[in-house]
């Protein structure tokens, strides 16, 4: 059994609906240390190429955070980010279905404050990814959205 995602993959994060594609499979990433304290690596769901679901969890250092760190992380300093550097290890969870990728990234869609959208049109977005069969034709969708000339991309 794999120990990490197949990339690319999709990763929605399900209190905030936002959808990210990783294109290489990451290992360490940069959080705000509130992230890291209060666990929102819990928030996240990962769908790789080969058709599994993921978890990760963020490497916490052994003996806990400091004072410090910990008041760092209390809402009082909400307005600053504080960014740690953080290895993360991935737990498989289970097969799914491409209708359930499919239904998350519409929901991404559905909740997005114009990432998504910046560069095309909403409703053609949601109908191009209501069509797409596969994982590869996500992925092309995706790629689609992410340029500022939307028909230099071939259709899926």
């Amino acid at each position: 059994m794999a120990r990490s995602p197949t990339p690319p993959y999709f990763s929605y994060n399900v209190e905030n609906h936002g959808i990210e594609l990783a294109e290489t499979l990451e290992t360490k990433l940069e959080v705000p240390l509130r992230n890291i304290i209060h666990g929102a690596d819990a928030s996240w769901i990962t769908y790789d190429a080969s058709g599994f679901t993921w978890s990760f969890r963020y490497t916490k250092p052994p003996g806990g955070f400091s004072i410090l760190s910990r008041l760092l992380a209390h809402r009082l300093f909400r307005l600053f980010l504080f960014m740690r550097e953080t290895a993360i290890t991935w737990t498989q969870e289970r097969p799914y279905h491409l209708s359930e990728l499919r239904d998350t990234y519409l929901r991404g869609i559905e909740h997005d404050d114009y990432w998504l959208t910046r560069f095309v049109d909403k409703a053609e977005l949601e109908q191009r990814v209501r069509a797409c069969r596969t994982f590869e034709e996500l992925l092309l969708t995706w790629r689609w959205t992410k340029t500022e000339t939307p028909d230099d991309i071939p259709e899926v």
